[in-house]
C-alpha cells in the first residue's frame, strides 16, 4: 500500500509523539528547535487530513499517554497537561518544578513520569500531586509503562532499563539488554514488554509478575 502525506504545513516543527483517540481525532506533540524549545500541539478531527495548532504554553512537549479511563496527557517543563474532551481543551498540573519531563504512564490512580537527567516522580492520586524519586546515573529517560498498579518500567539512553514492583517507590536495573543502545520507546502487549531504540533495535520478553 502507498503512503498518504498528512504532514503539517509548518516544516520547522519536530514531532515527537502522536496518537489517535478515535477514527477521526488525532493529536501530535513536539517542539520548535531553538533557544526556548517551544512546545507544539496539533489536533485533527478528520483523520489527519488537516491539523489545527492549539495554544498550550510550555517547552518541548513529550510522549502522549492515553488509555481506558485515563485522560489523554503529555508532559512539558514541570507540568502535566491533560484533556478530558479528546484534546479540544487542555488543563495542567504541576509535577516536578524545574525538571523537563518526557514520558508518562498511568494505571488506575498510579502515575509515573520520567525525563532528562534521570528525573522520575510518582503519583498515587491520578496526577494531582507528585513525589520525586531519586534514580542513580544521569541518563535521559525517554519512555515509561505500567503493567499494573505495582509493576512498571522506565528506559532511556545508554540502554538504561529499570523496573519497579511497588508503584515507583523503588527501582532496580532490569536486564541486561542484548545491546546497550539508546532506548526510545517501551510498549506492553499482552504479557510481553517490547523495547525499541537506535540502530533498528527491537526486543521483547515475557513480563514476570512478582509472587
Amino acid at each position: 500500500d502507498e503512503w498518504e502525506d498528512r504532514s503539517l504545513k509548518d516544516s520547522t516543527v519536530w514531532l515527537t509523539s502522536g496518537i489517535f483517540l478515535t477514527d477521526s481525532i488525532a493529536i501530535v506533540t513536539g517542539l520548535k528547535p531553538g533557544s526556548n524549545m517551544e512546545g507544539v500541539l496539533y489536533r485533527s478531527t478528520d483523520g489527519g487530513k488537516t491539523w489545527i495548532k492549539l495554544d498550550v504554553p510550555g517547552m518541548g512537549f513529550g510522549e502522549l499517554c492515553a488509555g481506558k479511563g485515563i485522560p489523554v496527557c503529555f508532559q512539558s517543563y514541570g507540568r502535566l497537561n491533560y484533556s478530558t474532551d479528546k484534546g479540544a481543551t487542555w488543563q495542567s498540573l504541576v509535577t516536578v518544578s524545574g525538571k523537563p519531563g518526557r514520558a508518562t504512564a498511568f494505571y488506575n490512580n498510579t502515575g509515573i513520569i520520567c525525563g532528562n537527567d534521570a528525573m522520575c516522580a510518582i503519583s498515587s492520586d491520578r496526577g494531582k500531586t507528585w513525589t520525586p524519586v531519586p534514580l542513580e546515573g544521569g541518563a535521559s529517560l525517554t519512555s515509561a509503562v505500567l503493567f499494573n498498579d505495582s509493576l512498571g518500567y522506565v528506559a532511556g539512553t545508554g540502554g538504561v532499563l529499570m523496573v519497579t514492583q511497588d508503584g515507583g517507590k523503588s527501582w532496580k536495573k532490569d536486564g541486561p539488554l542484548p545491546e546497550p543502545v539508546d532506548i526510545a520507546k517501551l510498549a506492553i502487549a499482552g504479557n510481553k514488554l517490547f523495547v525499541a531504540g537506535a540502530n533498528g533495535f527491537v526486543f521483547y520478553k515475557p513480563i514476570v509478575q512478582p509472587k
